[in-house]
């Protein structure tokens, strides 16, 4: 009787043993990799890792005014949304205005003066021919100092989001590019840019599944998909900050696009991860 006690006690050991192992192996396989994680372990899993960086749909657009100038008002702030066409800032236009208000009495008052050629009875032939010329010109006057008061508003390119207000009320711009006058993208989706190592390019392709990661929002996964794939190896372009991370590595960039409706802050570095087949 002791004999069998002394074989079934180490058997059982052994069975919770395993058990236990396999839990946590299981556990283990279950959980995110993070971008800096050994490339066979990853590979293992079915997956392609890399570190990337959140980005707008669009690249960002630096706006200027068209003329050098003071800055009368600036109508946004950062974060705010615009729509295209949308004034965001207004130069001095004092000058502007009086221009166009000259321009536009000298046109009613030459178009006067063809009515009266028109009305009167048997005009000479040059006269009304000069008088609708003088009309003609005056016109053309008014449309150039109007599209000369145009360049006095800054308005938006494309419908987005402000990133950055580069001047305030009362600053001087030099009408170049230079010296913007605010940034701005369309942020309604967002893309991450990843560096995909150059030992996994022969594994990803457009279309393929992705999710991203980031540190910022534990347990959550932003899923997406690849939708540009670089066709020129280079150097990384996001550091993990991993003591082991080695930065001479080639890498090939891949563009994600998350899935409508992830917010991300732009320029939000994260963790990609590709599902391989």
């Amino acid at each position: 009787m002791k004999r069998t006690l002394f074989v079934i006690v180490p058997l059982v050991a052994l069975m919770l043993g395993i058990a236990a192992c396999f839990t946590i192996w299981n556990n283990t396989a279950a959980q995110p990799v993070a971008a800096g994680t050994d490339a066979k372990a990853v590979a293992h899993r079915g997956l392609v890792a890399g570190p990337g960086r959140v980005e707008p749909l669009s690249e960002e657009i630096k706006v200027g005014a068209q003329i050098a100038g003071k800055v009368k008002y600036v109508r946004v702030e950062e974060g705010d949304h615009v729509r295209k066409g949308q004034i965001v800032a207004i130069l001095e236009f004092d000058d502007a205005m009086a221009q166009c208000a000259s321009a536009e009495a000298d046109l009613q008052q030459k178009q006067a003066d063809l009515r009266k050629v028109l009305n009167g009875e048997q005009a000479p032939k040059e006269v009304r021919a000069k008088a609708e010329a003088d009309v003609a010109l005056s016109r053309a006057k008014v449309d150039a100092v109007r599209a000369e008061w145009e360049k006095h508003f800054v308005r938006a390119p494309i419908t987005g989001v402000i990133l950055r207000k580069h001047v305030r009320a009362g600053e001087t711009v030099s009408g170049m590019r230079d010296t913007p006058v605010i940034t701005l993208a369309d942020a309604s989706v967002l893309r991450v840019r990843m560096d995909v190592d150059e030992n996994d390019v022969g594994r990803i392709h457009v279309g393929q599944s992705a999710y991203v990661t980031a540190d910022a929002y534990p347990g959550k996964k932003f899923p997406g998909k690849v939708v540009r794939v670089g066709q020129l190896l280079g150097r990384k372009n996001v550091r993990t900050d991993e003591p082991t991370e080695k930065v001479d590595t080639k890498i090939l960039e891949t563009l994600i696009q998350l899935d409508p409706g992830a917010k991300l802050p732009l320029g939000l570095r994260v963790d990609a991860f590709l599902l391989s087949k």
